[in-house]
Formats: structure tokens, sequence, C-alpha cells
């Protein structure tokens, strides 16, 4: 019979199991003082005993907890990364730390990632969490990559269907946006409020008309200018890559009038709280900053760019980031069904005339006397 009992060593009292394998008796340590956490492991080698997948050398290997693992990993694993993907990062970990408890890692089982996620689903949305499923998922492969695991845990979590929403701007909403932050600059007290509702609006056409995403507006220097050759030169974009996106009228204009400071006054999560706030006032739901680079690539798609194009302009590194960026729209299908039409309508007609009607009769006369045979042989089969 398979128990658990207390054994003292130098970090003090670790549980340890005791149970049957194979006709023989054996004794393992947990590692672990918290006898729900022993528990789980006398449970979890129980189980895998009945299923036939028991195996003593899972048992003899190196064991970490959760806060150790997760210290180790972002020391170690996390150098190549921005700054901003960490952070996210930190934000997950912590909260399914808090949720599961600081566990052996070995010790996670279904149970346990069924409760985090029943627990996240009271707290957010299917888009969140799916999200953080995936960052936790990438997170712990590291953890079996190095041993730590045998299987990842979030694997026994599929992702959550997510309602489709329409992630771009209307033109109309557009208007309806810029002209609210107009009048803020029109109505501003004094000049320095003045000069800010100005430049916040010309960050948003900017973004409009480059799709740069927040962080690359604001980075701007004059040095990424090339107004002879007609470009914006980015060089620290999200793939880690240089590009360049090319300059069209309305956004020469704006690069000419904001001046060597460019957007350096203006503070990212300020950017984003103001663009909602707008967003908000003109009824506008389910839209951000983000938004607006999403427009940028869903309107370049409307024109007919190729989707490498696009996906070059927005400095993606791999093309289905691009193609969630520009889904197909109806008025896009719209446009190209619209244009078979008229090249159908542009294939030569058959003149109106004697000669053409001649033409016509001896065509449907080779296709009747082309089509009996295989008639009579239909026929045939029938009989």
């Amino acid at each position: 019979m398979a128990t658990l009992r207390k054994q003292r060593n130098k970090n003090g009292d670790v549980y340890v199991v005791d149970f049957s394998y194979g006709g023989k008796r054996i004794v393992r340590s947990t590692k672990t003082t918290n006898r729900r956490e022993a528990q789980r492991i006398l449970d979890d080698i129980q189980g895998r005993i009945a299923r036939g997948k028991f195996r003593l050398d899972d048992y003899s290997k190196d064991d970490i907890r959760l806060s150790v693992y997760l210290e180790e990993y972002f020391s170690q694993h996390t150098r190549h990364k921005m700054k901003s993907t960490i952070n996210g990062e930190k934000t997950y970990t912590k909260t399914f730390l808090e949720l599961v408890g600081d566990r052996i890692l070995r010790s996670i089982d279904k149970s346990t990632m069924y409760a985090w996620k029943d627990a996240r689903l009271k707290k957010v949305n299917p888009v969140t969490y799916n999200l953080e499923r995936r960052t936790l998922q990438a997170i712990f492969s590291v953890a079996k990559e190095l041993g730590y695991l045998d299987e990842n845990p979030f694997k026994w979590l599929p992702k959550l269907a997510e309602e489709q929403r329409r992630l771009y701007l209307e033109d109309d909403e557009i208007s309806v946006l810029l002209a609210a932050m107009q009048k803020d600059a029109q109505d501003a007290r004094n000049a320095p409020q003045r000069k800010i509702c100005q430049l916040f609006k010309q960050c948003v056409e900017l973004a409009l008309y480059t799709g740069l995403r927040r962080s690359e507006l604001l980075r701007l220097e004059s040095s990424n200018i090339d107004l002879k050759s007609n470009r914006i030169h980015v060089e620290e974009s999200k793939s880690k890559k240089h590009r360049e996106i090319p300059l069209m009228p309305k956004a020469r204009e704006i690069l000419r009038a904001i001046g060597e400071d460019m957007f350096r006054s203006l503070n990212k999560d300020w950017v984003s709280r103001k663009f909602a706030e707008y967003c908000q006032r003109v009824g506008l739901q389910g839209f951000k900053f983000h938004s607006l680079r999403h427009t940028f690539a869903t309107k370049l798609i409307e024109v007919g760019v190729d989707i490498l194009t696009v996906s070059k302009l927005l400095g993606h590194s791999d093309i289905r980031t691009t193609m969630i960026y520009a889904k197909v729209q109806p008025k896009i299908m719209q446009k190209a069904i619209d244009r078979l039409g008229e090249s159908y309508s542009a294939t030569p007609q058959l003149p109106e005339s004697k000669e053409g009607l001649v033409r016509e009769a001896e065509i449907l006369q080779a296709i009747s006397i082309h089509s009996r045979p295989l008639l009579m042989s239909s026929a045939n089969k029938g009989m």
C-alpha cells in the first residue's frame, strides 16, 4: 500500500513516498515539506503505475520549485527579448505562481492546470487567456528542454475560440476621431496645451500613414527621416531588423511640421490612455492605439498590395503574423468580384451581323454533332 511519511534531513522534515512496484518496496523523497504537494506526487505515481506508464528513473531526476525555475528562466533565457515582452512574461508568471502555489514543477498536473484556467477565465476574456496560455506554454517548454519536466502541462489546455471582431478603423471613424482631436487643439486654453493636442493628433495620423508601432513612433529621431529619398529608416523595430518605409505626401507634411524634437515629449502610457479616451468620447468600442497599425495593413490589402509587401512594410519576420493583421474583409472580396466581372465584360462578343449569326449557327451545329454520340452512349447505358 502506498503511504506518505516524514523524514528528517538537513532542510527539516521532508515527505517521502513509500510504495510497491514490480514486487519491490520503493522509498523516494518528494523533496518537499508540503503535505499537499507530496500527496500530488504520490497520486501521480499511483496513476502512472495504473496506466502502465511508471518509470522509476523519472523519480530519480532533480526536482525544482516553480519560483526557483522562474528565477533561473528570467536570469538566463530572456536576454534576446525586448523589455516589454519580458515584463509581460513576468506579469503572467506572477499570476500563475499566485494561483497554483510555489510547488515542485513535476507536481503540476491536469487538475492544477484546469484550476488555473477556471480562475483566469473569471478575470479575463478568451483573447487575453489565449495570450497568457501561449506565453506560459513557451516558458514551460524551456523547463522541459532543461529536463525539469517530462511534458509541458499547458498541452492539456487547448486554445479557446475567440469572438471575431474588427481590428481596424473605418474611414468615417477615423474622420470622427481626428475631428475630435482637432477641436481640442482649437479650444485649448493656452499655447502649450494647443501644441500637445496638435502633436498627439500628428502622432495618430503618422501611425495611420506609416504603420509604425507606438514605440517606433516615440523613438523617432530626425536622423531616421530622409526626405530626399522619401523614406523613414526604422533602426530598432521589434524584429531587431532595419527597415525602410516610403512616405506618402501627408506623412511628409507631418514630418516637416513637427520639427527635430519629433514625439519625444509624448509618453507611451499617456499616448495609449489618450487614444482610449478619444475612442470612448466618440463611441468607438474595442479599439486601441495599435488599431492604427491594423488599419494601415488593412488599407494596403484593400488597394491590392500583395501580402509579402505588406509584411515588409510592417516589419514582420514571419508572414503569418501579417495574415493576422490583414484579414480579408467583405468589401475587399466585393472589389475582387467586381474586377473579375469587368474582365468578363471585356471578353470579345460575336458581332450582331449576318456573318456573326452564321458563325454562331455553325458553332451550335458543331456542338450538337459532337455531343450526339455522348447522348447516345448514355442512353445505351440506361437500357
